[in-house]
């Protein structure tokens, strides 16, 4: 696991914000933490998820959301004892020009509800694109 030190920051209802000592930072409306907190409850032996990025969709790049049981060698570990979910990023190169930490850096995770659709909502202001369906998207070269 990478050696990170984690600031959590939390105000009221506000999104809360995962860090990590080389200030890449996450940030989770409460929706998405709610969300997040039940599913991996339901799990058995699940301690948090990760966050990953996978070569996948019309636009080139996906985000995967994975429940653990443990943290691999790889994670970055932006979980702290005061938090009520621990959050796990891939930390690795992607395909040959970013590393994952850094195309996850600034994005805002979010749940959505509309009708009978339910879903993570990934929001990244260094997104360049996206495919019609939100599966995917592109960055900049």
């Amino acid at each position: 696991m990478s050696d990170t030190t984690v600031q959590i920051h939390r105000a009221g209802d506000t999104n809360v914000t995962y860090s990590d000592s080389q200030s890449h930072q996450v940030h989770f409306t409460p929706a998405a933490l709610k969300f997040l907190q039940t599913k991996v409850a339901e799990q058995a032996c699940c301690i948090g998820v990760r966050l990953d990025i996978e070569k996948k969709g019309c636009s080139g790049l996906a985000y995967v959301i994975e429940y653990v049981e443990q943290a691999q060698d790889n994670d970055a570990d932006f979980s702290s004892e005061s938090s009520d979910l621990c959050i796990f990023i891939a930390d690795r190169e992607f395909d040959n020009k970013y590393s994952t930490l850094k195309i996850v850096n600034q994005v805002t995770v979010d749940y959505t509800q509309q009708g009978l659709n339910k879903k993570l909502v990934f929001h990244n202001p260094a997104a360049t694109g996206s495919c019609g369906c939100g599966e995917s998207f592109t960055l900049a070269d």
